[in-house]
C-alpha cells in the first residue's frame, strides 16, 4: 500500500534542525527582552515575534521524545541521557546566572519515562506511570523546590503524542481487520503516517485550545504555563510534524551526542553574545 506523491518528507533529522533553529530564537527573545533596559532601539513586538516562533521547538521535542522512547533499542540508556542532560542544564544555569532556573529536558525526561512506563504490557508497570505525573505536579504546585520547564502541560503534551501513537495503531487494527488488508503493509505506508500525524496533531491542538482558555482561571500558577497567552501559537508545531514521515535521517555521532549539548551550549552562546554587545 502506498502513495504516489507521499509528502512525509521531514524525518527526525529534520525535525530536529527545525526545532533547534525554533529554539535558538526563542532563546534570542528572552535574552532581548532582559537586556531590553542596555537596548536604545528595543521593540517589544520584535521580542514577542521571536517568542511566538520559539513556541514550536518544545512541541518537535516532545513529539521526537516520544518516538526515541519507542523505537530506541536501548529506551532506558536514552532516559538516562535526558536526565543527565537535565542535570547538567540545571547546574551550567545555576553558575552562569546565580539561580535555579529549571529546564524543559526535566519535563521531558518526565514523559519519556511515563511513556516508558505506560507502553509495558503489565498491567502492574503502567500504573508506575502515575509515579512521574505525581512527581510533576508536585513540580508544577510547587510543594518541592525542584522546576520543570512546561510542567504539567509539557507532560500532558507528551502523553497526548504517545496516545495519538496509540489510537492510529486501533484503527490500523481494525480496518485490516474489517476489510481484509495486511495489517503490517498498513503500518510501514503513507497512510499510517497521514492517520498517526493528524490523530496526535488534533489531540495537542484541543489540548492548547483548551488551557489556552482555562489558563486564566489559574492566573498562570503552577497548574500551566505562565507564558500561555503566547504558547497558545504552538500550534502551528504541528505543521511540520504532519511531513513526518517516521525515518531516522541523518544521525552521525557528531550529530547524535551533538543535540545533547546544543541545549545549554546555544543558551551560554547567546548569553556570552548579549553580555559581550552590551
Amino acid at each position: 500500500m502506498s502513495s504516489k506523491k507521499d509528502y512525509h518528507i521531514l524525518n527526525s533529522f529534520s525535525l530536529k534542525i527545525i526545532g533547534m533553529i525554533s529554539m535558538i530564537l526563542d532563546h534570542i527573545g528572552v535574552f532581548y527582552e532582559m537586556y531590553h533596559s542596555s537596548i536604545p532601539s528595543y521593540d517589544i513586538n520584535v521580542q514577542l515575534v521571536l517568542r511566538i516562533l520559539g513556541r514550536i521547538s518544545f512541541i518537535i521535542f516532545a513529539f521526537l521524545t516520544v518516538e526515541g522512547v519507542l523505537h530506541s533499542k536501548k529506551p532506558l540508556l536514552y532516559l538516562v541521557k535526558l536526565l543527565t542532560l537535565s542535570l547538567t542544564c540545571d547546574i551550567v544555569f545555576l553558575i552562569a546566572t546565580k539561580e535555579y532556573v529549571g529546564n524543559p529536558i526535566t519535563t521531558l525526561f518526565l514523559g519519556g519515562l511515563t511513556i516508558y512506563l505506560l507502553k509495558d504490557r503489565r498491567w502492574f508497570i503502567k500504573l508506575l506511570s502515575i509515579v512521574p505525573l505525581t512527581f510533576t505536579l508536585l513540580i508544577a504546585f510547587e510543594f518541592i523546590p525542584l522546576k520543570a520547564d512546561y510542567d504539567i502541560y509539557g507532560l500532558i503534551t507528551i502523553i497526548l503524542f504517545y496516545i495519538g501513537k496509540v489510537l492510529a495503531d486501533i484503527i490500523t487494527k481494525y480496518v485490516s481487520t474489517t476489510y481484509s488488508l495486511d495489517e503490517e503493509t498498513f503500518l510501514n505506508s503513507s497512510y499510517y503516517l497521514t492517520l498517526r500525524n493528524m490523530i496526535s496533531s488534533i489531540l495537542f491542538i484541543t489540548f492548547t485550545l483548551i488551557v489556552y482558555f482555562v489558563n486564566p482561571i489559574w492566573n498562570g500558577k503552577g497548574l500551566f504555563s505562565e507564558i500561555m497567552f503566547i504558547q497558545v501559537y504552538a500550534i502551528f508545531g504541528t505543521i511540520p510534524l504532519l511531513f513526518y514521515n517516521g525515518k531516522r535521517g541523518y544521525n552521525k555521532a557528531w550529530f547524535k551526542y551533538g543535540c545533547y549539548g546544543f541545549f545549554p551550549l546555544h543558551i551560554i552562546i547567546i548569553y556570552l553574545i548579549f553580555n559581550i554587545l552590551l
